[in-house]
């Protein structure tokens, strides 16, 4: 076999977990040293050699590391080059100098080992901004959920009052109570779930009343 044709082999079989847990996101991930533990036996079953080296590029005011993964053929003179980039952060909190650069490297590594033996990240991706960044673009939705449940509350509490409905009269909030399985109307302790559910029961009630009047208007209506 090729190189290449090693190197495909090398992929298909490559079988490295997510081992590693991150508590403050949630999530599984892997790191550079659990690909090269699982990597190492394959390679040498397909007679290769892994190899991995950093060179810091300075761009600016910025240093950046680029990892190097280099698959090299024991049977020819072939070999297979994979890099990636990373940026050291100017500061990160409760690491010194040589550890940015530390962990700098080991996320520029993993993302060159990523790259040559065709890893997928996009499911679980290992950083905090990335978890920040998902997070965020779910907020959004959720506040906008609960803004339009409240103007539909707001809505049908003024339909209903304008129908004659005393809603602050206990006899109808432990009406609503039994009904809606809530167990208190206060707006602002609901959930959205909750929130939906007052919504549907006002929605009914405002139907059912106007169905009544109707009925009402047309009788009167016959009578005259």
């Amino acid at each position: 076999m090729n190189i290449k044709e090693k190197l495909s082999c090398i992929q298909i079989e490559m079988k490295v977990p997510k081992n590693l847990y991150n508590k403050f996101g949630n999530y599984n991930y892997r790191n550079a040293e659990t690909i090269l533990e699982n990597a190492k036996p394959v390679c040498k079953k397909y007679r290769t050699t892994l190899t991995i080296k950093d060179e810091i590029h300075v761009i600016g005011e910025r240093y950046y590391i680029e990892a190097v993964a280099e698959l090299l053929d024991w049977d020819s003179q072939e070999s297979i080059k994979v890099n990636a980039f990373a940026r050291e952060a100017g500061t990160k909190k409760g690491m010194d100098e040589a550890q940015i650069t530390g962990s700098t490297s080991s996320y520029a590594r993993k993302y060159a080992l990523n790259g040559l033996f065709d890893l997928d990240d996009n499911k679980d991706p290992d950083t905090d901004e990335y978890k920040e960044q998902q997070n965020k673009k779910q907020e959004p939705k959720k506040d906008n959920e609960r803004e339009e449940l409240l103007k539909q509350y707001a809505r049908g509490y003024k339909a209903l009052s304008s129908k004659g409905f005393d809603l602050h009269n206990e006899q109808f909030i432990s009406q609503c109570k039994a009904e809606t399985k809530l167990s208190t109307l206060d707006i602002q302790k609901l959930n959205n779930a909750q929130l939906k559910t007052l919504v549907d029961y006002f929605a009914h009630i405002y139907i059912e009343s106007d169905k009544f009047i109707k009925n009402e208007m047309r009788k009167n209506y016959a009578e005259e």
